[in-house]
This record gives C-alpha cells, sequence and structure tokens, in this order.
C-alpha cells in the first residue's frame, strides 16, 4: 500500500509551554513521509501530540511508529509461557491491566504489583542502552471518565530551562538514570523488589 498525498495538519496547542492536539492524519493509509515529518517537527516543538479517535489498529499502530525509527521489542519482557496478547506484533508493549485471558489482573498478582510502578512518574524504557526516542500510545479501550486509567505529562523541557545555572550545573554533575523501573517499581510495590 502507496502512502496517501500529504495530509493537511493542523495543532492546537493543549498548554501554554507544551502539547497539541493533531488533527488531519488520515491513519486508514500510510502516511505519507511529508506528513511524518511535520509530526516529527511537532514533537520538537509540542513534546506531546494527541490524535483523538485515530482509529488505528495494531498494524497501522506499528507502520507509523516505524516511519520515526528503529522499534523495541517487547519479546525479551514478556515472561516465558505467558502469551503476548498483541501477537504477531512483538513491537507493542502489552501495557494493560488485563491478564492473559482477558480479565482484570487480580490485586495479589506479581503482575499486579510490578504495575504499580506504571502509575508513578517514569520514562519509558530508561532502562535500555538504546534511549526511545518516542513513545506511541494507544488505548484500546479507555475506563469511564474520573475511575482512573489517565496519563499525564510532564513537561521537563520548560522545567530545566526555569532552573537555576547553580541547580543545572549540579544535575549535569550527577550522573543518574532518571525513570529506572526500579525507581518506581520498588516504591509502589515495595515487599516485591
Amino acid at each position: 500500500m502507496a502512502p496517501v498525498a500529504p495530509s493537511r495538519l493542523t495543532f492546537t496547542p493543549l498548554h501554554p509551554t507544551f502539547g497539541a492536539e493533531c488533527d488531519g492524519v488520515d491513519f486508514s493509509q500510510l502516511v505519507h513521509s511529508d506528513t511524518i515529518e511535520e509530526i516529527r517537527s511537532a514533537l520538537s516543538r509540542y513534546g506531546v501530540l494527541v490524535f483523538r479517535r485515530a482509529q488505528l489498529d495494531d498494524a497501522r499502530h506499528v507502520a507509523f511508529a516505524r516511519a520515526f525509527g528503529e522499534l523495541d521489542d517487547s519479546t525479551p519482557y514478556i515472561k516465558a509461557g505467558r502469551k503476548h496478547r498483541l501477537a504477531p506484533y512483538t513491537e507493542l508493549f502489552d501495557v494493560s491491566n488485563l491478564d492473559d485471558d482477558g480479565e482484570l489482573v487480580q490485586p495479589d498478582s506479581l503482575r499486579y504489583e510490578l504495575g504499580l510502578g506504571n502509575t508513578l512518574f517514569h520514562v519509558d524504557s530508561a532502562f535500555n542502552p538504546r534511549r526511545a526516542g518516542i513513545s506511541i500510545l494507544r488505548a484500546h479501550e479507555l475506563p469511564p471518565h474520573s475511575t482512573g486509567g489517565a496519563t499525564a505529562f510532564a513537561d521537563t523541557r520548560t522545567a530545566y530551562a526555569d532552573l537555576s545555572e547553580t541547580m543545572k550545573d549540579s544535575i549535569q554533575q550527577t550522573c543518574q538514570q532518571a525513570g529506572h523501573p526500579a525507581r518506581s517499581q520498588k516504591p509502589a510495590g515495595p515487599g516485591v523488589l
């Protein structure tokens, strides 16, 4: 399938310093390279883009993501014997509250305890030697409004720019891997790790 002509995109800011809603991408076709470059530029400007009602399926999600570069492989993170519910797309990580049978993960399970780390601030894939440049999140089903499942984003670029030069120097001298899973999973599930 050949990409369609470039889309006419609009970006509506969601916050004074970062985040925008992007409209005008036709995800039913391969996204044209000019459109990808416009999205890449907008990501650089806004940091976070929201595509509402994108109607992406797994195959189109992977194709769209691949247009931005090399993808990770979730295979090493799937426990032996656990089904990958998004197979054959091992590039997609199943960050879900559903178990292998599509039922809600039980609060007394190891998977539930390990998943609690996702409820705290973290940086996706910060533990990988090749850092993720972009994370593309897609919800298959949203819970009812005000019942949980919200994803929050932080404008770390503006936060850093607003720091004093002394604090920036201190940060530059302190080498630590922010967002490592153990930093968020241990406080969230202290009995597990």
